[in-house]
């Protein structure tokens, strides 16, 4: 009896023994598996690495290609226009210097744009010059050269918030205050001058003296 119990015993150590094993044995071919994944994957991501790589130096290659031809292009478009790089800089600078100018004047008030008005004659003027130049012909330059004409005429258009007459002379306009109320463009009413004369009080010191080239404020009509 005390010998079956032994053996009992022993055969219970055996089959727990022989089942740790066997349970060991799957979780080692499992761990083997998931390595043998892992450096499936890791390989992979090596090569594309290596690949990346490549590419990256390819593409370094074709870019420093790029600027080399940008570069040759560059110098035989200045040739066609007898420049240098100097020279196309200094360009570039008096461009910028009038369209600071132009900047300027589109800051100011209606009233004080008309008042500054034949600035933008100067203005344009001085572009004109630069126009004559074959550095024009640059499309960067074309371009910036439109854009300031096309601001010079939008300024140009701009009426004053309050409406001015410049005084003519007597032989050729008759401009008095009186025959300058009359006219149709300002009030169509000769009886209104005292209008004239007191929204213009700091330049008119006498009503029945005015002088060409004065620039009359022209207040509304009551």
């Amino acid at each position: 009896m005390k010998k079956t119990a032994i053996l009992s015993i022993v055969a219970l150590l055996a089959f727990s023994v022989s089942a740790f094993a066997q349970e060991r044995k799957v979780e080692f071919a499992d761990w083997e598996k998931q390595i043998k994944a892992a450096d499936s994957t890791l390989n992979v991501l090596k090569a594309k690495e290596a690949a990346c790589k490549e590419d990256g130096k390819n593409l370094k290659a074709k870019l420093e290609q790029t600027k080399a031809n940008i570069a040759k292009t560059e110098e035989e478009i200045l040739g066609l226009v007898q420049a240098t790089k100097d020279s196309k800089a200094a360009y570039g600078k008096e461009l910028d210097a009038i369209e600071n100018r132009i900047k300027q004047l589109a800051a100011l008030s209606n009233d004080e744009l008309f008042a500054r008005r034949a600035e933008l004659d100067v203005i344009e003027a001085d572009l004109n010059k630069l126009r004559m130049n074959k550095l024009s012909l640059l499309s960067e330059n074309t371009r910036r050269i439109e854009g300031m004409v096309s601001q010079i005429d939008k300024l140009r258009k701009v009426q004053p918030t309050t409406q001015t007459y410049t005084v003519g002379t007597w032989s050729r306009d008759r401009d008095c205050l009186w025959n300058i109320a009359k006219k149709k463009t300002i009030y169509d009413n000769p009886f209104k001058w005292p209008s004239l004369y007191n929204a213009n009080k700091d330049k008119i010191k006498d009503p029945n003296l005015i002088y060409p080239g004065q620039i009359l404020t022209i207040p509304k009509a009551n």
